[in-house]
């Protein structure tokens, strides 16, 4: 009885005996095995789902770390481009913020000239 995970046959000939009217071994026997058919395919399709899920949390993990990294790398480089920027304004900028007390000395040295 065994149609190799094919369930056509199995529903034709269960269709043919309720067609008929007719519910004995072989009926029960049809329903047995189209229902074990069924859920030999419900764990395949889980199977398939669990893999197919478990990929994408690794894709997204992996995807989501490489993103991170490149915020981190990026972050970084920003702040080190502030730090020069804010280094170079204080440099030649006498009378930004913590740079007057140096603007201050050279216009005081240049009035004493």
């Amino acid at each position: 009885m065994n149609h190799k995970g094919n369930p056509n046959p199995l529903v034709e000939n269960l269709s043919d005996a309720i067609e008929n009217g007719t519910r004995d071994q072989h009926s029960d026997l049809l329903v047995t095995e189209l229902t074990s058919n069924f859920e030999k395919c419900q764990q395949l399709l889980n199977s398939i789902a669990g893999s197919i899920n478990t990929k994408a949390v690794l894709i997204v993990g992996s995807r989501l770390s490489e993103t991170k990294q490149a915020w981190t790398v990026e972050g970084q480089r920003r702040k080190l481009e502030e730090a020069e920027h804010l280094l170079n304004q204080r440099r030649y900028d006498p009378f930004f913020n913590g740079g007057m007390d140096f603007g201050l000395s050279l216009i005081l040295q240049n009035v004493a000239v």
